[in-house]
């Protein structure tokens, strides 16, 4: 279990570090006229409505596991109950991410572990209306629960990602594309943000 909170922490604080680096390099180097083009690989996944002013706040949050019991609090209490209490934060920020340490999907089958980690958490799609609701734009989808219910699982919870309108990273066919950095427009200012787990 210390292993695992501590790869926990570890792949949050590279999510963390590399988001402030990517604000503050955008902050300093950015031209006096922006340069509106955007690369073929640097497609926006979303752009948020927020995001007025001179100023702008990424509010990151730890492992958000939608799975098990809360398939039962979302039926009784509906999608704003679970993350009621940080609602007025997460809708506040100009970009809001979380961890999302649970697979979202109605496929796949368990994937062994070789005895590592051996708890598993799957979460039906419509159980993202709670991150919706609460206002968050970005999952990052590297970790330790990617894979627990294999490769066909972790593609299929990409589309169900991409159709709620939420951005992540860390989740691909392949390493390149696992690799790639979602591109969050606030504004005018467009941020990068990876997903690796160590």
């Amino acid at each position: 279990l210390k292993r695992v909170r501590r790869r926990v922490k570890l792949t949050l604080g590279v999510i963390l570090l590399i988001a402030a680096v990517v604000l503050e390099l955008v902050q300093f180097t950015r031209p006096t006229e922006p340069d509106r083009r955007v690369s073929a690989s640097q497609q926006v996944a979303i752009e948020t409505n927020r995001g007025e002013g001179p100023w702008h706040t990424l509010l990151a949050t730890g492992d958000t596991v939608l799975a098990r019991r809360i398939h039962h609090v979302y039926r009784d209490h509906g999608a704003d109950h679970p993350l009621a209490d940080v609602h007025r934060h997460t809708r506040a920020a100009d970009i809001a991410m979380t961890n999302l340490e649970t697979v979202i999907t109605t496929r796949g089958d368990l994937y062994p572990k070789d005895g590592r980690n051996p708890f598993y958490f799957r979460g039906r799609p419509e159980l993202l209306n709670i991150l919706t609701s609460a206002g968050f734009d970005f999952v990052a989808a590297g970790n330790n629960h990617a894979m627990d219910y294999g490769p066909e699982a972790l593609l299929q919870q990409r589309e169900i990602l991409e159709a709620s309108g939420i951005a992540s990273a860390g989740g691909g066919a392949n390493l390149d594309e696992a690799s790639r950095a979602a591109y969050i427009k606030v504004g005018d200012l467009t941020v990068a943000i990876v997903s690796m787990y160590i």
